[in-house]
């Protein structure tokens, strides 16, 4: 099959979860299929990493974006009336380039990461091609987290989101054929979410507890470890 995969950015170097699951799902899918990898490049370390993923993609397009601080982002998220990770990731030029390749190329599935990112998909024509949303997070859960546990500004900030991004959703979702769930809480919220005809699968993210394994497991080892939790410029994870 020919698949188009729509990534918020560059699935490499290997130190954010998102960029993990990307990347080892288009290697996978690449042993098989020919896939087209559209992704945004941010910093100079994406620019860096894309021979690394080349060897994985038919063909890989890139959008040039800027880092913006994230009070920008919020801001800019209140003032243009977007949810915040629209308001940081949503580019005219991506979606411009989206469009051009769906209109040029036949693709059998469009794989998007992030709900986010179905705003790039142009307006469905009758021939679509499947198109599968990889969801990664249970947004809704997150931003209700906040909405309760966050100082009073935070809060706000998070009931609005979360009533932004509902709004989205029900236009977006439309879209979609086929939505990947992070759990089964998750897969019986979207289920309500999505149309009828949708087929909503559970996919958790993974951890290799072979290979990822704590230093030492003995409670009488005094040694001083450091635990490395996430990246920390993700809400969920503070």
């Amino acid at each position: 099959m020919r698949i188009l995969m729509l990534s918020r950015s560059l699935p490499w170097p290997l130190n954010r979860g998102e960029k993990l699951r990307v990347y080892h799902i288009l290697k996978e899918l690449s042993r098989s299929h020919e896939v087209t990898l559209v992704c945004s490049l941010f910093t100079k370390e994406d620019r860096r990493g894309i021979e690394a993923i080349q060897q994985h993609c038919a063909s890989l397009h890139t959008v040039p974006r800027l880092l913006r601080p994230r009070t920008l982002v919020a801001l800019d998220s209140v003032l243009m009336f977007r949810t915040y990770h629209l308001a940081k990731f949503y580019s005219p030029g991506y979606r411009k380039l989206v469009k051009s390749l769906l209109s040029t190329d036949a693709y059998d599935v469009v794989w998007v990461h992030f709900v986010d990112m179905l705003a790039h998909l142009p307006h469905p024509a009758a021939n679509k091609p499947l198109v599968v949303l990889d969801s990664h997070n249970d947004e809704e859960a997150m931003w209700s987290h906040l909405a309760e546990t966050g100082d009073w500004t935070m809060q706000a900030f998070s009931r609005y989101n979360l009533w932004k991004l509902r709004r989205f959703q029900r236009g977006a979702l439309r879209q979609i054929d086929v939505l990947l769930a992070v759990s089964d809480a998750h897969a019986t919220l979207m289920r309500d979410r999505v149309s009828a005809s949708c087929q909503v699968w559970v996919m958790p993210n993974g951890v290799d507890i072979d290979h990822i394994r704590p230093v030492t497991t003995d409670p009488r080892d005094r040694s001083n470890v450091v635990l490395f939790c996430a990246g920390m410029d993700v809400f969920m994870n503070v």
